[in-house]
């Protein structure tokens, strides 16, 4: 809406963590199917115009994406997912005593990885299995700052030099924004 006397419109519906490219020309967001429960990245023009999915393609894909946001450059989008883990062969004990795998209640620990705003394969950032991902980009656009439940940490665009700043955030969740 415009601010201060417009009124509300609907850019996107059903639109969950959206946010603004770095130039506020687009907007991703995530979108839950009702029926799959599945996740699904959509981009679109900062009006909700031109909307699409971003396909992901290749091996894996995760049906959880969380908190994306736009790589400074507009080419490709950051989010949080699940990592993918080995599925449960049982062995041949389990079978006769007829153990059954469990499965978690959804607080599966995340990775930052990112694909590009077109679609395509995944590339995995980091490798720090956290709950409750949120970065922010750094102004200077070299740096991307997560807050987690773990903790608060910053590392380059690529996931390299991840560094921890605030340790142990006791399974606190929040956001996390650079001041300018």
């Amino acid at each position: 809406m415009e601010y201060p006397n417009g009124q509300p419109e609907m850019i996107a519906e059903k639109a969950y963590w959206p946010r603004l490219s770095l130039d506020s020309s687009h907007l991703v967001y995530v979108y839950v199917d009702p029926f799959s429960l599945k996740n699904q990245l959509f981009v679109a023009d900062s009006d909700g115009g031109n909307e699409h999915q971003v396909v992901v393609s290749g091996s894996w894909n995760p049906d959880t994406k969380d908190a994306p946001l736009y790589a400074p450059d507009g080419r490709s989008i950051i989010f949080s997912a699940v990592v993918p883990l080995p599925s449960y062969q049982p062995g041949w004990v389990d079978k006769m005593m007829g153990i059954l795998p469990a499965k978690a209640d959804g607080s599966i620990p995340s990775d930052w990885w990112s694909v590009p705003t077109g679609g395509g394969v995944l590339t995995r950032l980091t490798h720090i299995q956290s709950l409750g991902l949120f970065a922010s980009i750094s102004p200077n656009h070299q740096h991307i700052a997560s807050f987690s439940s773990d903790g608060v940490f910053v590392m380059d665009l690529d996931g390299s030099n991840l560094t921890m700043l605030v340790p142990n955030m006791a399974g606190i969740t929040g956001t996390i924004s650079w001041i300018h």
